[in-house]
């Protein structure tokens, strides 16, 4: 899921990543995504309760013109007294969708 341009800058990192997610089969979700209030009280935007075992995402990063993609390892909230998510899968390995990025990213940087 990613904001829709009305509320983030629509950069070129940001449209090479979507198309790569597009072209891995990933469907992704351009809706405003869920508020911190939504993700503290564990309620997504439809509705329906997050638990710990289907939290709201599964992988978060950030695109950067300069790094491309930059992963975020944990989401805080603003006077950070409480963690709203946290990577699962710290230990150190690739998720399939980290190396499936870097697998589609790498040929075009070699390009440019």
């Amino acid at each position: 899921r990613t904001a829709p341009t009305s509320l983030a800058l629509s950069g070129f990192a940001r449209h090479l990543v979507i198309l790569c997610l597009e072209r891995m089969g990933y469907t992704v979700d351009t809706t405003t995504p869920p508020t911190i209030a939504m993700v503290s009280s564990q309620q997504n935007p439809h509705g329906s309760q997050h638990d710990s075992t289907h939290p709201p995402w599964q992988e978060v990063f950030l695109t950067s013109s300069i790094q491309l993609v930059v992963p975020v390892r944990a989401i805080l909230t603003p006077n950070h007294d409480a963690v709203l998510w946290e990577r699962q899968q710290d230990d150190g390995t690739e998720s399939s969708l980290w190396k499936g990025l870097r697998q589609e990213l790498l040929p075009m940087n070699e390009h440019d």
